[in-house]
């Protein structure tokens, strides 16, 4: 993916002027009557936008180019409007999809020469509009005045947050290229949520009365499920035994589902799937995801179930709205229930496996049962959005999960279609008998912030779970073999998911921090403290010169330097950072893995500034190499390395002396 963005970065900056005209077909095709709903606009020009972030093209002249394509493709949709008129209702593809037509003329009487404006942001049959606006014989003085306005609020409007998230993931990749990948992995699984959530409301919620009409049928059809679909269905008929069978129905097909996972292990292909998931979730690991998935991951515990469901029962029975507690808490119990059964059947999620896991089902559940509760105290139109947040919730929750490695792809599905396919069930059951007891705005409005609230604290008092800080036991190297071949041993680069032969770890440091500290200060470097929040709000201030700059962790193996220091140079300054090694040198200590780097301060449209790193690593390794002195400096198959002790080192070698590299293997000292 680096490949390929740093490819189009580069064709965009080495053809500018082939650029803009792409931004302006864009814009033109996507502002054109019909062509635009095809065209995804918004999600090109998001992307249009992080290019310019990064640097590929300068954001004015993008805005200009944007501006022309769209005033050009409204214009013409007005032209072929004014020119054509009412010829177009008998024209494919108006013909054939009348829809669209009609909505844009519903827009354009409603709101008049402002729907051109407006629709060029959002409103029904928004491609459309222009097209309308010429059939309807609006002035083309006064159209022209709103086609050229809307296109100039509109450029920057769909570029900036294209803009803003490049320069976001442009400061998280000088962190850790994990923690981009991590970021677009997470949004992408957010939106698709959100998105499919959407798309499954719009095409059941006009069909829900059908549906229960169906479910009814079944149950006259089949006496074997007469019990449960009278229960969901029937507004005068009990629902307690029905849901019940329906739970326990759910339930013996988890468990069986689980168990023929198990007995057909080596013939389905999850636990392959499986091993691939946690390997690339390990991959992906950070000190500072850590912490964020450890909270994303609460609403999968018990305790969340507990306090949760607790407190939102107090607020449904304090508001006297019994048939949402009941539901509230049957649908609570029956979750607990499957939980207890599934825990006497099975060990757990296990690799290879599909038993249910406990924490999707629970977080399925919770979230669920919230999103039926207070939808219907929700304008109709507005719905969707309900649901829409519950099932991203619940995909935060698996998503955390499986990143923390605490289930399986197999436990992550099946308990999803678990815990939503019983709260489907209880959630029609619900708004058959509660036509008459429906929650007020205010109810559900104090309900929904029961539940912030509590999910907050949750998530701020979730334990920590760290990624794994690698050997167990210390491997011990000799301090002659370390300085002679011994040194390859260790990672000669930065465990990252950026290319790696950008991130060398170029010096190697045997002994105590105290004493390296007092030599580098000697030198004139300041040590580092963690970054607080209120050093990191200077990122917001861009005037700030680099030496008041905070220092952003950079990550190997999934953890933060443990110790850093800084030599400020003016317009640049040098950074060493240190991590523990797996290693250790009798009579020495802890052998650390280092990173000697160059920095310089980057803005981003006056808003932001940071200091970067410049992947000039040797000239700022020599640069260090001389002021310490009496080192070891050899050439490794990355480029130079650093190796440094608390012990004397031996003779200084020629070639170091003269400012150049020892030859691979070769160790000698760089000149004091």
């Amino acid at each position: 993916m680096e490949a390929l963005f740093g490819t189009v970065l580069d064709w965009v900056q080495s053809h500018p002027y082939w650029a803009g005209l792409a931004v302006f077909a864009i814009a033109f095709a996507e502002s054109l009557a019909i062509v635009g709903i095809i065209v995804p606009g918004v999600v090109i020009m998001f992307g249009i936008g992080a290019l310019v972030a990064a640097g590929g093209a300068d954001f004015w002249s993008i805005c200009a180019w944007a501006v022309a394509g769209a005033v050009a493709g409204d214009g013409l949709s007005y032209w072929l409007g004014r020119h054509y008129r009412h010829s177009l209702r008998s024209t494919w593809p108006f013909n054939r999809f009348p829809r669209t037509l009609e909505q844009g003329e519903q827009f354009f009487i409603k709101y008049g020469g402002l729907s051109v404006v407006l629709g060029r942001f959002f409103g029904p049959g928004r491609a459309a509009v222009p097209l309308v606006a010429g059939m309807l014989d609006m002035r083309p003085a006064a159209f022209l005045l709103a086609n050229v306005g809307s296109a100039l609020l509109w450029a920057p409007a769909y570029l900036l947050p294209g803009v803003v998230f490049g320069a976001s993931l442009e400061l998280a990749s000088e962190v850790a290229w994990r923690l981009v990948m991590l970021l677009l992995l997470l949004l992408g699984l957010l939106w698709f949520s959100g998105w499919l959530a959407h798309r499954v409301f719009l095409r059941l919620q006009p069909h829900a009365s059908e549906l229960v009409a169906r479910l009814l049928r079944l149950g006259g059809r089949y006496a074997g499920v007469r019990r449960m679909a009278e229960a969901m269905a029937n507004p005068t008929h009990p629902e307690a035994r029905g849901l019940a069978a329906f739970g326990g129905l759910l339930v013996l097909a988890s468990a069986t589902l689980a168990v023929l996972s198990t007995l057909l292990a080596d013939m389905l292909p999850w636990a392959t799937l499986d091993q691939l998931a946690a390997g690339t979730f390990a991959s992906l690991r950070t000190e500072g995801a850590d912490r964020f998935m450890a909270a994303g991951a609460a609403a999968g515990q018990p305790l969340a179930i507990a306090v949760l469901g607790g407190l939102a029962a107090a607020t449904l029975a304090a508001a006297r709205r019994q048939i949402a507690l009941l539901h509230w808490l049957g649908g609570l119990a029956g979750a607990a229930v499957a939980l207890a059964l599934l825990a006497l059947v099975t060990e757990g999620p296990q690799p290879g496996s599909l038993i249910p896991d406990a924490g999707v089902l629970a977080a399925g559940v919770l979230f669920g049962l919230l999103a039926v509760l207070l939808a219907p105290a929700v304008p109709e139109g507005l719905r969707w959005s309900v649901y829409a947040v519950g099932i991203m919730l619940v995909s935060l929750t698996l998503f955390a999960r499986l990143y923390l490695g605490l289930t399986t792809l197999g436990g992550v599905v099946t308990g999803a279609l678990l815990g939503l396919t019983w709260v489907a069930g209880v959630g029609v059951g619900y708004r058959t008998h509660a036509l008459d007891e429906p929650l007020s705005r205010l109810v559900a409005g104090t309900l929904g912030g029961v539940a912030v609230a509590a999910l907050l604290a949750l998530a701020v008092a979730a334990p920590a779970v760290h990624a794994p800080a690698g050997a167990d036991e210390s491997d011990p190297v000799d301090l002659p073999d370390w300085q002679g071949q011994g040194w390859r041993r260790p990672p000669l680069l930065r465990a990252d998911l950026r290319a790696t032969r950008f991130l060398p770890l170029n010096l190697q440091y045997a002994g105590e921090l105290a004493w390296l500290d007092q030599r580098l200060s000697a030198a004139g470097w300041t040590a580092v403290a963690p970054q607080t929040a209120t050093q990191l709000l200077r990122l917001l201030s861009p005037a700030l010169p680099l030496d008041q700059l905070p220092l952003l962790p950079h990550v190997h193996d999934g953890r933060h330097e443990q110790a850093a220091w800084i030599l400020n140079q003016g317009d640049t300054r040098l950074v060493l950072r240190l991590w523990p090694s797996a290693f250790r040198v009798p009579d020495l200590g802890t052998l650390w893995l280092g990173e000697v780097s160059r920095q310089e301060k980057r803005t981003r449209f006056d808003l932001l500034g940071y200091a970067t790193t410049v992947p000039d690593y040797p000239a700022a390794l020599r640069q260090l190499a001389q002021q310490l002195g009496q080192v070891v400096l050899v050439e490794g198959p990355h480029g130079p390395v650093l190796l440094l002790s608390a012990a004397p080192a031996p003779g200084v070698h020629p070639s170091a002396a003269a400012g150049g590299a020892a030859p691979p293997g070769d160790p000698a000292p760089a000149p004091p």
